[in-house]
């Protein structure tokens, strides 16, 4: 009795020993796999959501940024471009500080100036440089070329006739089709309208922003997509 015994002790502490089999083994690793596959994807929407809301709250805050600007310069808007250069961007520093320069040497290419989610090159244009995307600001509220209508020069407050529905800032791509920096816009062209999964962040004149479908934005435009409409792009008739 007592060696019965001791042989099954024995068995017992062998089998504990012994430890998982392969094909347990195998299960697990499998296990893990499956669970591995399921969970990148989430943990990779979760932080372009949370890139995407990021965006956002850098566009309503250079809506806000103009507006103190406004109050410093008798109510007009800061000019998108005064003599060369992203000159609004320029004049922002004052307001939201230097960072860490996304492009060494420009004084301008501050990190509050772009989307913060990855840059896509979606027109092509990017080439080598690998420039982050822009948020771009609507040339309308001011700008500063001989050519152009006076009446653009310098852009007040009170000429913005539909604040909640005209775009002031929006996500731009890194380089447009004149081969600039795409640090404005005048028409959707210069916005890339599917920067976050289809659709696009608008700041609006009025301090509200919304991400928005190409077919929405155009919508809010009167149903047309090109620069001379009303109200979307231009802050006035």
């Amino acid at each position: 009795m007592f060696r019965m015994m001791s042989h099954c002790q024995c068995k017992t502490i062998t089998r504990q020993l012994t430890g998982f089999t392969l094909i347990e083994l195998l299960v697990v690793i499998s296990i893990i796999a499956l669970l591995i596959s399921i969970l990148l994807p989430a943990l990779g929407s979760a932080r372009e959501a949370a890139r995407k809301t990021e965006c956002m709250t850098r566009v309503r805050t250079l809506v806000f940024t103009n507006y103190t600007y406004a109050q410093d310069y008798n109510q007009y808007w800061v000019n998108y471009q005064i003599s060369g250069g992203a000159s609004w961007a320029t004049c922002f520093t004052d307001y939201l500080g230097d960072s860490v320069l996304l492009i060494p040497g420009k004084s301008w290419s501050q990190a509050w100036h772009y989307c913060p989610s990855q840059q896509t090159n979606a027109n092509g244009l990017n080439g080598t440089l690998n420039y982050p995307d822009y948020l771009a600001y609507n040339q309308y509220f001011g700008w500063h070329h001989g050519t152009h209508p006076a009446e653009y020069t310098w852009v007040k407050t009170n000429q913005v006739v539909q604040p909640t529905k005209t775009a002031m800032f929006a996500d731009g791509y890194a380089r447009n089709t004149y081969n600039q920096n795409n640090y404005y816009f005048r028409h959707f062209s210069f916005i890339q309208e599917d920067k976050h999964k289809g659709a696009a962040n608008y700041a609006f004149a009025d301090g509200h922003a919304a991400t928005i479908d190409g077919a929405t934005a155009v919508a809010l435009n009167d149903d047309a997509y090109g620069s001379a409409n009303f109200p979307f792009i231009k802050p006035f008739d």
